[in-house]
């Protein structure tokens, strides 16, 4: 079994620089959410601009790493509550409806508001929760709620497949709780077969 314990991301110095540049973003954008120039936050943070635009090309993508992180701030009382719950089947379950339920809301916004990027939502997420979804899986598997076959290393692949094909703008998004109840239902039974051998993803080794 692969094992994701132990995830890596990126050097400790560039999370630092993150949590400057975002700390010093929030505490310049306006009332409307919108960021000043990319040098005023780099001054604000105390990093050159260059590293900040190495980091973030564009202001919109600072906007959206912004929106991902307060998407990942509102999933942490549901993950406690998920990992406290003894129903491991419920608690992996409902992770996964709020997931999607509060994706769709930052990735299709009201009118005005800039859409965060699945690929930064996707990021914030497993950067923030992989320990707790690999804490869970394996509880899971222990108590039997899960298929034993499960690897570590299809966690974020099941979170890419629902992110991207349950909370795409006008697609059959109109159904969570049906769609959830079908993928679990792959993730729940034993199977006819073992699942086929599966690698780590590219970055998560």
């Amino acid at each position: 079994m692969s094992d994701f314990s132990e995830h890596r991301g990126r050097r400790s110095d560039a999370r630092a620089n993150d949590t400057k540049v975002v700390e010093a973003a929030r505490k310049l954008m306006d009332e409307d959410g919108r960021l000043p120039g990319m040098q005023a936050i780099a001054d604000a943070a105390g990093v050159g601009v260059t590293t900040l635009y190495r980091r973030f090309p564009t202001k919109e993508r600072l906007a959206s790493h912004i929106q991902a992180l307060d998407f990942c701030d509102q999933l942490v009382p549901v993950f406690e509550r998920a990992l406290a719950d003894p129903d491991s089947r419920a608690g992996v379950r409902m992770v996964a409806k709020e997931m999607l339920i509060r994706a769709a809301h930052f990735m299709h916004p009201p009118s005005g508001v800039a859409a965060v990027s699945v690929a930064d939502l996707f990021d914030a997420y497993l950067e923030r929760f992989l320990p707790s979804m690999v804490q869970m899986l394996r509880q899971a598997k222990a108590r039997g709620a899960l298929r034993a076959d499960l690897e570590e290393a299809d966690i974020p692949r099941t979170c890419a497949i629902m992110l991207g094909g349950m909370v795409l703008p006008e697609r059959f998004n109109d159904a969570p709780d049906r769609y959830i109840a079908l993928i679990f239902e792959g993730l729940e039974k034993p199977g006819d077969t073992p699942l086929p051998p599966l690698g780590p993803p590219p970055g998560l080794a």
